[in-house]
C-alpha cells in the first residue's frame, strides 16, 4: 500500500513538474513571424508559437480585427491584411500569452498566383465616411477616410477592393477585386471593401470630389464640419454615400 501511495505521489509530482515546465516554456516563448515590417496588402504572413509542439491548442487573435484575416493551425497561423496599419498578433497557450507586432504598408502584393477580378458591369459602391483629427505642425488637420463597399459579392472571404487616388488629379478610381491564391483564399463569397484617405481644406466648402467607376466619372464637392461629411452629389446610382449629409449645389 505504501509503495502504491508513493507511486501515485511521484506520478502527481512528475505531472505537476511537467506542467510547470510547459508553462515556463510557453511564457518564455515568442511568436515568430515570416515578416514583421513592410508587409504589403494581400501578402501572406506566417506566424509560429515557438518551443511548443506543432499540434498544440493555441488560441490566435489579431488586433485590430478590421482589415485582417487570420487562419489558425495549431502552433502556426497565417494572416492576410487588406488595410495598411499596425497590427498585434496574440497567441494564448496554457494561459501564457505572447505577441508580436507587424506593420502593413499601403502597397499591394501581387504575385502571379493571385488574381485581380474586374468589377461587374453595373456595380454600385456604397461609401461610408470616417473623420478623424490629426495634429500636424502645431495645428489640427482633418483626415477623411472614405470606405467603399461593393453591392455584389466576389470570390474569397478575404478579398478586397483595389482603391487608389491619382496624386496629380485627385481622382479616385478602382483597379478591381484582389483575390489571393487558392492556398490563402478563405472559401466563400462576400462584398469587397477598400478605402482612401483625404485631407480636405477645412476653410473650403467646395473640396473637389471625383470618382471613376467602370468608365464613368462622378463629380461633386464636399466639406467637413463637426466630424460630419457634407457632400454635393447629384447621383442616385453608381456611387452612393451612406452616412453623409447631401447639400444643394452652389452651397
Amino acid at each position: 500500500m505504501i509503495q502504491k501511495k508513493l507511486f501515485l505521489f511521484l506520478s502527481l509530482a512528475s505531472f505537476l513538474l511537467i506542467s510547470c515546465n510547459q508553462l515556463e516554456t510557453a511564457a518564455s516563448s515568442t511568436v515568430d513571424a515570416s515578416k514583421v515590417s513592410n508587409i504589403k496588402k494581400g501578402e501572406p504572413v506566417i506566424f509560429k508559437f515557438s518551443s511548443i509542439p506543432d499540434s498544440s491548442n493555441v488560441v490566435w487573435k489579431v488586433t485590430p480585427e478590421e482589415g485582417a484575416t487570420l487562419k489558425a493551425d495549431g502552433n502556426k497561423a497565417s494572416a492576410l491584411f487588406s488595410l495598411a496599419g499596425s497590427y498585434s498578433i496574440n497567441a494564448n497557450y496554457k494561459n501564457a500569452i505572447v505577441k508580436t507586432n507587424v506593420v502593413v504598408i499601403d502597397s499591394v502584393y501581387s504575385p502571379t498566383v493571385n488574381t485581380i477580378t474586374a468589377l461587374v458591369s453595373g456595380e454600385t459602391l456604397n461609401v461610408a465616411a470616417t473623420i478623424n483629427d490629426s495634429l500636424s505642425v502645431g495645428k489640427t488637420d482633418i483626415v477623411l477616410i472614405l470606405t467603399f463597399t461593393t453591392s455584389n459579392k466576389y470570390n474569397c472571404l478575404n478579398n478586397f477592393l483595389l482603391t487608389k487616388t491619382d496624386p496629380l488629379t485627385g481622382i479616385i478610381s478602382f483597379d478591381g477585386i484582389f483575390t489571393p491564391d487558392s492556398k490563402f483564399c478563405t472559401t466563400g463569397e462576400k462584398v469587397a471593401e477598400g478605402s482612401v484617405t483625404l485631407t480636405p481644406d477645412v476653410t473650403s466648402k467646395t473640396n473637389a470630389l471625383q470618382i471613376t467607376l467602370n468608365g464613368t466619372t462622378y463629380k461633386g464637392y464636399y466639406y467637413v464640419s463637426n466630424k460630419q461629411l457634407y457632400v454635393y452629389w447629384p447621383y442616385t446610382n453608381g456611387i452612393l454615400f451612406t452616412n453623409a449629409i447631401k447639400i444643394a449645389g452652389n452651397n
